[in-house]
């Protein structure tokens, strides 16, 4: 289950990501950096802390074996996104996940993706493409070696040609690729797809690049149906429902796995109500955590970009077009009046 789960984030991923590459073409590399520093350290720097916190108390409670994963060099490799680091220095800078948190090797490929992706992106509009170059060199062996390879063998192969699967998936969706046919047809296609992706999948191949086509297409499929489901037809409560939980859900991945671990090892029970009570812990303080951090990113964002004066031309260049149509109304309404 956790690895389908992983390999539909990254098809999720890559799809967002190439929609707000478009969407933000105007606000130029430094502007997209910092906004993806801050949507994914406003969830990692607390959710490192939390994992620090727990994890040090279930060793205390007879877990020894995270006491060697709790280093500081350890955190200090996490903040700076060295898990399984592939790069330069692979021998000095590569760490382990924190503690008891394996999911967190994930989040270092996204990031290097991220910069990758980006500086690739914005290179043609680069005021310092040098810098740009330099910043996609430096990123690009994380990329690099999950197009095809793994660090693990038979874990997270592939993934970076999963995610531009996903990111080609906006493309077509932006084209109306699928949607040329009715919703009947979308709908059972992506059926299809499911099923076929499905029966397929096999416990300990669900890495296999050769089922991520269909994967990335049952997805496209999805939200090509799922936009043409008319606005009244979800009910607000169930829509507000959904953006309060995707709007902590980075910080819930960032942190469930500790608990799921330390319920798993430390309480006697029957393992569906540990289940039941690991999810229920981990949600509830994934949502205390995330309120004060992880859903104020955009206010982190400008902040950010404030500090660094970085000026986003493509709000720039709507101040100037208001300016011009503020100026053209004067005219109209005063000729002659240059003022």
């Amino acid at each position: 289950m956790q690895n389908v789960a992983v390999q539909v984030f990254f098809v999720l991923s890559g799809y967002l990501i190439a929609g707000t590459l478009v969407r933000n073409q105007g606000a130029g590399f430094g502007s997209y950096l910092v906004d993806r520093a801050a949507r994914i350290y406003s969830g990692l720097l607390p959710a490192l802390c939390a994992v620090w916190f727990f994890d040090s108390i279930h060793a205390r409670l007879g877990a020894p074996e995270l006491s060697s994963m709790l280093t500081l060099g350890t955190a200090i490799g996490n903040v700076f996104m060295f898990q399984n680091w592939q790069g330069s220095f692979k021998g000095w800078l590569a760490v382990p996940a924190l503690g008891s948190n394996g999911p967190l090797w994930t989040v270092a490929i996204e990031w290097w993706i991220y910069v990758f992706v980006g500086a690739l992106y914005f290179l043609s509009r680069s005021r310092r493409p040098w810098v740009t170059v330099a910043l996609a060199a430096v990123a690009a062996p994380m990329p690099m070696r999950y197009l095809f390879h793994d660090v693990q063998t038979g874990v997270g192969t592939g993934l970076f040609s999963l995610w531009l699967m996903g990111f080609a998936a906006f493309f077509l969706q932006r084209r109306e690729v699928l949607g040329r046919f009715s919703a009947g047809v979308t709908a059972l296609a992506g059926a299809a797809t499911v099923a076929w992706y499905w029966h397929r999948l096999s416990p300990g191949n669900e890495y296999a690049p050769d089922l991520y086509p269909a994967l990335a297409l049952a997805f496209a499929f999805s939200v090509a149906v799922a936009k043409r489901v008319p606005d009244g037809y979800v009910p607000n409560s169930l829509r507000r429902m959904i953006r309060i939980v995707a709007r902590y859900s980075y910080t819930l991945y960032l942190i469930h796995y500790p608990f799921v671990y330390l319920i798993s090892k430390t309480v006697a029970t029957h393992p569906v109500m540990g289940a039941g009570i690991a999810f229920s812990a981990a949600n509830v303080i994934a949502l205390a955590l995330a309120f004060p951090t992880e859903m104020k990113h955009k206010a982190l964002a400008s902040w950010l970009k404030a500090l660094l004066g970085l000026a986003d031309m493509r709000q720039g260049a709507l101040a100037a077009r208001a300016a011009s149509f503020r100026e053209q109304g004067a005219q109209e309404r005063f000729p002659g009046n240059d003022k």
